[in-house]
């Protein structure tokens, strides 16, 4: 910390645009950075059980491959509700739809575990890129 301080202290004589110049020098991370997947097990997919539950599997609890964004996620990356995405997690790949979530923490994305589709991915919490392959149009 030291060293940073006398740093800073030796580079307080630099011009505005001195130090603009040597600000831009520094490597930028990229514009979309991979979201962090967070992959929670639905009430209705927790065992093989309640997976083949016809009655269970009708209920509004159940739920599918769905790929879910905070709004105002899903506007700065281009996607809409209804879009259909490829994600990417590693070397593994699925496709899902983009649905709305306001409660989804904005730089993750929620993809729910053990129901079908999500077998193609990796680990429940882990980096994922996603791939516009179909738009729905519209608003975020």
């Amino acid at each position: 910390v030291d060293d940073e301080l006398c740093t800073t202290r030796a580079q307080s004589h630099l011009t505005k645009q001195q130090r603009a110049d040597d600000a831009t020098s520094v490597p930028m991370p990229p514009a979309k950075p991979e979201l962090m997947r967070v992959g929670a097990v639905p009430i209705y997919a927790i065992d093989s059980m309640v997976r083949r539950a016809t009655a269970l599997q009708s209920t509004p609890l159940a739920e599918s491959l769905r790929v879910y964004l905070h709004p105002d996620e899903a506007r700065q990356r281009g996607f809409n509700a209804g879009d259909t995405v490829q994600v990417a997690q590693g070397d593994s790949v699925a496709t899902g739809i983009i649905a709305l979530d306001p409660a989804t923490a904005i730089g993750t994305v929620r993809i729910p575990a053990a129901v079908r589709g999500s077998e193609l991915l990796g680990m429940q919490i882990g980096a994922v890129t996603l791939t516009a392959i179909a738009q729905q149009g519209g608003d975020a």
